[in-house]
């Protein structure tokens, strides 16, 4: 099922009956949108939602900056750099 949902609202499109999700934020924090996930696909909604609260607040503070994929270009970088090390 095909879904266009907010990124800030995964664990909604799950619910609504999508199979996953595709996000510019994705790659940042793919650890906790795996969970985020889970956590729906469960049924485990308290969890999900205490989630996807906290996802929704490192979105925010990627919207801080003056383009959100360069913000997201630049940690992605930069976690590339700390993994060659």
């Amino acid at each position: 099922m095909y879904l266009t949902v907010q990124m800030n609202s995964l664990s909604l499109g799950v619910l609504s009956g999508a199979d996953s999700g595709i996000g510019g934020t994705y790659g940042v924090m793919p650890e906790l949108f795996l969970k985020l996930n889970e956590y729906v696909i469960a049924g485990d909604l308290v969890k999900a939602r205490k989630l996807q609260d906290e996802v929704n607040e490192v979105i925010k503070g990627l919207l801080s900056g003056p383009s959100l994929y360069a913000v997201c270009k630049y940690i992605l970088n930069f976690v590339a750099l700390k993994q060659e090390k």
